[in-house]
């Protein structure tokens, strides 16, 4: 005779007992197996990696030497920004003919050989600097191992050089609001990319140049910040 005791709906309690056991098995088995937050991070970080598509040579040469000029302009090398100005164009018809070029670099680069050719330095330092940060804008769709935002604070710490040197300061502020709005955007990646350190450091620069009070302030703040912007591209390097 089977004594064993069941349910009010009929089944055996020790077989309820034993379903039990191994919902809460499944359960436990998939909540260990589920990804934890680290784990969906490490996936989009990978994702991101794997994304990331090379930036056409001639691209990066382009800003490359557009910053190239900017150095021999302010050096008063007209030589050299001439040598470089004819090494820009070569690379800018090469985009223009693999169509990754853009109707502002070629603008740009027009304004830009006249500057040399005329060895105007304000003119030359402008449009030079300026034509960088386009060449930046073309490379955001390739996903660049180093941020976009980085190569624009290059753009920023050159114009406060520029401004500076003009003692604009309505230019001057307005370019710290840049800079402010652009290391906003970057910070969260640099803190992810294991830059904590110099993110400080950079978090300083712009709480200093938020506080400036005269163009010698906004002065003696460019060269540190173009200098800082080189240990962020290391970093990502």
């Amino acid at each position: 005779m089977n004594t064993e005791k069941r349910s009010e709906k009929g089944l055996p309690i020790g077989a309820i007992a034993v379903l039990l056991g191994v919902i809460v098995s499944w359960g436990c088995l998939g909540k260990a197996n589920s990804p934890t937050t680290k784990d969906k991070e490490k996936s989009v970080a990978q994702s991101s990696k794997n994304n990331k598509r090379a930036v056409p040579n001639g691209l990066v040469d382009a800003g490359e030497f557009g910053e190239n000029i900017y150095d021999a302009a302010k050096a008063g090398d007209w030589k050299t920004a001439e040598a470089k100005l004819n090494e820009l164009k070569a690379s800018v018809k090469k985009l223009d003919a693999d169509k990754i070029g853009s109707e502002k670099l070629d603008s740009a680069l027009i304004d830009l050989e006249k500057a040399v050719d005329a060895k105007d330095k304000n003119v030359t330092l402008k449009v030079s600097n300026k034509f960088t940060f386009d060449a930046a804008e073309l490379t955001a769709k390739y996903n660049p191992a180093i941020p976009v935002e980085v190569t624009k604070l290059d753009f920023y710490g050159r114009e406060l050089e520029i401004w500076a040197g003009e003692k604009n300061d309505a230019k001057l502020k307005q370019t710290t609001l840049e800079i402010r709005k652009t290391w906003d955007a970057v910070k969260p990646k640099i803190d992810a990319h294991d830059g904590s350190k110099q993110a400080a450091v950079f978090e300083d620069l712009v709480k200093k140049t938020e506080a400036a009070k005269s163009v010698s302030d906004y002065e003696k703040l460019a060269t540190p910040i173009l200098d800082e912007v080189d240990n962020l591209e290391n970093d990502f390097k």
